[in-house]
């Protein structure tokens, strides 16, 4: 995923690529980018969304930084980089 601004949804449909996705709810997190920072928040989900291992479920917006390690239904990782500008 590549990220600069606004927001949106994610869920078993951006990873149907993976043999994984049935773990995945139709709508299982979101990402926005408010005032430079980026946050994750769970929609939800049935499996969770774990931010360096802690359960976001129900904890509404949290903030990203780089290096942060997300966890999609325990069967996805995606590791937050920061792009330097060019």
């Amino acid at each position: 995923m590549f990220w600069t601004d606004g927001y949106a949804e994610y869920g078993r449909q951006d990873f149907l690529d993976l043999d994984v996705a049935e773990y995945i709810s139709r709508q299982h997190f979101a990402l926005k980018y408010d005032g430079g920072t980026l946050y994750i928040a769970d929609l939800g989900s049935r499996n969770g969304t774990k931010v360096n291992g802690i359960d976001i479920r129900g904890k509404g917006w949290v903030p990203l930084k780089p290096g942060d390690v997300v966890e999609v239904a325990n069967v996805v990782t995606l590791t937050l980089t920061e792009i330097a500008d060019e």
